[in-house]
């Protein structure tokens, strides 16, 4: 709902908030219970937390949020690993660029989901889809550039990322490899 991850930030210690994904409930019950009601378990509390953890960031343009929603929760359903989404927004500016900064810091993953709306950018210094992916190639992140409706890749994506490889999301064989790939 509407927590405040500003005040969750600050009273962390050492383990960074995670907000819980709808439809993730269960998993983060099992968590709970093993951790508070089983002090004999075979994974620490924090391996078991790293359970429910994000392991993928998703940066794509809200235009986009319908098939970008329908990959992650194929992701979240066969692969059984937790994306990070940016669904409904962040509170403060302040507090967005702290929350894109920590979630990209925890992924394992980064996908980048690439469409025409990526093609029309004209102000490559303000998209914040841009400045994630920057963010998450400085930090070394594996990147995985996913384009998600056919679009060609525009001038400055060909000069950017034009020899990463891309993933077709319209090619369901493409797609099946990209979801062994993620799950080694």
């Amino acid at each position: 709902g509407n927590v405040s991850m500003h005040l969750l930030e600050e009273l962390k210690g050492a383990i960074m908030p995670v907000k819980l994904q709808s439809g993730r409930y269960n998993t983060f019950f099992n968590w709970l219970y093993t951790t508070i009601g089983n002090f004999s378990f075979c994974k620490s509390p924090m391996q078991q937390l790293d359970d429910i953890r994000p392991r993928i960031f998703i940066s794509y343009k809200r235009v986009d949020k319908n098939k970008v929603l329908q990959i992650k929760k194929h992701i979240e359903d066969s692969l059984d690993l937790v994306c990070w989404f940016d669904m409904d927004g962040i509170e403060s500016d302040a507090q967005f660029v702290n929350v894109i900064i920590n979630a990209i810091d925890e992924a394992e993953i980064f996908l980048f989901m690439y469409s025409k709306k990526h093609a029309e950018i004209t102000d490559f210094e303000i998209d914040w889809t841009i400045r994630e992916i920057n963010y998450a190639q400085t930090e070394g992140k594996r990147i995985i550039f996913l384009n998600i409706d056919r679009t060609p890749l525009s001038k400055w994506f060909k000069m950017m990322f034009g020899l990463k490889q891309q993933v077709d999301a319209k090619s369901n064989t493409m797609m099946e490899k990209l979801y062994i790939d993620i799950k080694k």
